[in-house]
């Protein structure tokens, strides 16, 4: 058939003095047609990044890989570390060492209180939620990591934020009361619920994004949110997706929301929300005839990983806003579930199979 994840770094200035970061063999069938806050676009037109590095390439190339017999739903890359959340019993939560790519070599890993759905990194603190409705906190100061504190959710969390400078985690769940919850981490070993907000009834977040005293979430919508007051959050504005959302990322005035549908309609949506209070959508692309599952942004790039029948590694070009475009992509082979990008490198977490779930590829 033709066709053409997340860096932060910020200071903790509580008394933890933190740092944030947040969410083929030989050919393997590639094929390709002719930081969470990550900084403005830093891509000419012609694709090579200032500075001289080496173009982007519309296949990435398949690295290296390691075989853990269970889905990965969502990574992490902090430094060197790979922080993977995962389905495997008694070891949901996972460090790697990726300080060499071509080889990650597995550090340590934990229990999760259910199958982990997404992770944020707060050095030396991981924040993780899934599926056992629990907030947990560990410590990956030494391996393994070890458990802090945690607090119940209101249901499965699905995605969660981490904002050092108001000491707050967020957490969006399927629903069963606030899939918004704001917690208090100011004490990793206990956690505490500030307020939440219920955004939607009948279907689940999959996407937080906190950029100080605003909050995007992404569901059936996408919601500005006013945390000035964590007990009484506030909805500036929404905007619409045609079906759900699946990730969301909040690069600077722009937020990229991933939207997961095979109906034909536009899947990359990108917003201009430089006013919360009245979010413009710019541009959108489709991306797949499958479902979309992970993005992750980097200068003028977009990495998206399908899952279903279509099974890729996409690559968009989002240099215009108003005219995000399919590039290329590689062949996964399998469901992909989770993406990251550090550097040269993509990093893909995929569905567990007869294959690699963990791998990394090459972008330039």
């Amino acid at each position: 058939m033709s066709r053409l994840g997340c860096i932060t770094s910020l200071v903790w200035l509580a008394s933890y003095g933190l740092g944030c970061a947040r969410s083929g063999f030989e050919s393997r069938g590639l094929e390709g047609d002719d930081d969470r806050r990550r900084g403005d676009n830093d891509l000419a037109a012609d694709g090579v990044a200032p500075g001289g590095d080496a173009p982007i390439v519309t296949s990435p190339v398949y690295v290296s890989g390691v075989e853990i017999g269970f889905t990965v739903n969502d990574l992490v890359i902090d430094g060197t570390r790979l922080y993977a959340a995962t389905s495997a019993p008694g070891q949901e939560l996972q460090v790697y060492d990726a300080g060499d790519p071509t080889g990650l070599q597995l550090l340590g890993s934990a229990p999760l209180a259910g199958v982990g759905e997404g992770l944020a990194v707060v050095w030396p603190i991981v924040y993780a939620v899934g599926q056992g409705a629990q907030l947990e906190l560990f410590s990956v100061a030494s391996m393994p990591p070890s458990r802090l504190g945690g607090a119940a959710t209101a249901d499965v969390g699905y995605a969660v934020d981490v904002d050092p400078s108001l000491r707050r985690v967020y957490v969006t769940s399927a629903g069963g009361g606030d899939d918004l919850e704001i917690f208090a981490a100011d004490d990793p070993a206990a956690p505490t619920k500030l307020g939440g907000l219920e955004l939607q009834s009948n279907y689940y977040l999959k996407g937080v994004d906190a950029e100080g005293d605003v909050v995007y979430a992404a569901g059936q919508r996408l919601w500005a949110i006013e945390v000035t007051n964590p007990s009484a959050p506030l909805v500036l504005d929404e905007a619409g997706f045609y079906w759900y959302a699946e990730d969301l990322q909040v690069v600077g005035a722009l937020a990229y929301g991933l939207e997961s549908n095979n109906t034909g309609s536009d899947q990359l949506r990108i917003f201009d929300v430089s006013d919360p209070r009245d979010i413009v959508q710019l541009g959108a692309v489709y991306a797949s005839e499958s479902y979309t599952r992970s993005l992750a942004v980097t200068g003028a790039t977009a990495y998206v990983v399908i899952d279903d029948y279509i099974d890729t590694l996409d690559v968009i070009d989002v240099s215009d806003s108003a005219n995000p475009a399919l590039v290329g992509f590689a062949d996964l082979g399998t469901g992909g579930q989770a993406v990251t990008v550090s550097g040269d490198y993509v990093f893909v977490g995929l569905v567990a199979g007869d294959d690699e779930e963990l791998r990394v590829y090459r972008r330039r």
